[in-house]
């Protein structure tokens, strides 16, 4: 029975669980943030915090290790932009810094949001606005989301330098964490400390040039690619500059004694066989 108006057609205000909106694999992000910062920053200085803000609170952690390196790629500014932009907002209060041995650990500083509601309101916000005071008078520019400090005006005729291609690429992301996994993997494999993997200039510059020849390939295929080498039956505790330009050498999985791939070995595949069997055996 269909009945009009009356209390019958109106519907039940939804709970405040079911208003309630959760979006999967989201990143929070404060108010204070959006509602006061958010205003008075510039392009680059957003970008920063946004990408501090992924690293921490969007992997439900206070601070993390970031490289210069991550915040390249996570931000798409250059090296020299992304460490003028860390300095500044350092020195503001804006991020929490702490270094040690294997890098710097930033953290958001989400006190300044109860600081500004607690005691005086101005005292915070003026601080923030550092930043966008100087734009307005001059004494700091801001260009293309990068920040830039004023220099001194001088007679001197601008040179025409050209950049170098290692300026005009940047380092590669890859490189680190390709460094860092053949050092953890070395040391395993080993049984030795990891500050004493062998790995110096000549370590980093065959790196360099491995991934230069090869811009396509992605960390996780050469993460892989190093695993299958440490799983041969080779002379693993070599120094890895002797390895690394024949990485690709060991995309297919390891390789026997003869430097062959283990599938073309009848008595490897033999034993994987035998091990297969046994397994399904258990079962």
């Amino acid at each position: 029975m269909h009945l009009r108006g009356g209390r019958g057609n109106r519907k039940c205000p939804a709970s405040k669980t079911e208003m309630r909106l959760l979006i999967p694999n989201s990143t929070q992000v404060p108010n204070f943030l959006l509602d006061k910062l958010l205003p008075v920053v510039g392009f680059g200085e957003w970008k920063v915090i946004s990408f501090v803000c992924r690293k921490t609170l969007g992997w439900h952690k206070r601070e993390d290790r970031i490289s210069l390196s991550q915040f390249e790629l996570g931000t798409g500014l250059s090296r020299p932009s992304v460490v003028k932009i860390l300095t500044k907002l350092v020195e503001t209060g804006l991020l929490l810094k702490t270094s040690n041995t294997v890098g710097n650990i930033y953290a958001l500083n989400l006190e300044y949001a109860d600081t500004s509601e607690l005691s005086s309101p101005a005292e915070p916000l003026n601080h923030l606005n550092q930043l966008s005071q100087l734009t307005k008078t001059g004494e700091l520019s801001l260009e293309d989301g990068e920040l830039s400090l004023p220099t001194k005006q001088t007679n001197t005729k601008p040179r025409n330098l050209k950049p170098s291609r290692s300026d005009e690429r940047g380092p590669d992301p890859r490189h680190q964490q390709i460094r860092e996994h053949i050092q953890k993997i070395h040391s395993e494999a080993n049984g030795m400390r990891l500050e004493v993997v062998p790995w110096d200039s000549a370590e980093g510059s065959a790196l360099k040039k491995f991934l230069a020849a090869n811009p396509m390939l992605m960390v996780e295929e050469a993460l892989r690619c190093v695993g299958h080498y440490y799983q041969s039956d080779l002379n693993i505790s070599e120094r890895p500059r002797k390895w690394i330009p024949k990485m690709m050498e060991y995309w297919s999985g390891p390789l026997d004694q003869y430097g062959r791939p283990r599938w073309t070995n009848k008595e490897y595949a033999r034993e994987s066989r035998m091990r297969m069997e046994a397994n399904v055996g258990r079962h």
